[in-house]
């Protein structure tokens, strides 16, 4: 994914990057209802591959959406909303300021921050400790 969003500063549309923006807010309103908010979040992921222009990365994609919709859904009910929120909004300003190179690196964070929260969640379960939902880095 972080080649996918290099991929999509090279070739986006101004409506690829409302769509995301739109997608976004509606993550933002809906942080209380999971499945809404678990579509939005894989729909933005889907839209960066579509802003690639790239066929072979648009039909990958497509072949996983169930895939990825149903992880989208365990991630967001195993981590909550916040990770998403932060990282998907600090990608779309750096899309705005058109920089690439951070925009690729956020999304490199955004995948480590969730495994990290994932697995830490993990080990609290495994020692028996209360979930405790994830904070993003900042």
């Amino acid at each position: 994914e972080p080649g996918n969003v290099i991929e999509f500063m090279k070739h986006h549309s101004d409506e690829d990057v409302d769509e995301l923006k739109k997608t976004y807010e509606k993550m933002k309103n809906h942080i209380n209802d999971n499945k809404e908010f678990y579509t939005a979040d894989y729909e933005f992921h889907r839209i960066i591959a579509k802003g690639t222009k790239n066929q072979l990365v648009i039909s990958i994609n497509e072949m996983l959406t169930g895939v990825l919709v149903t992880s989208q859904e365990l991630i967001n009910l195993k981590i909550g909303p916040e990770i998403g929120l932060k990282y998907h909004r600090d990608i779309i300003r750096a899309i705005d300021n058109n920089d690439a190179e951070m925009a690729s690196l956020l999304m490199t964070r955004h995948i480590e921050a969730t495994i990290n929260c994932i697995e830490e969640q993990g080990k609290n379960e495994t020692q028996g400790k209360a979930e405790e939902a994830c904070s993003p880095q900042n």
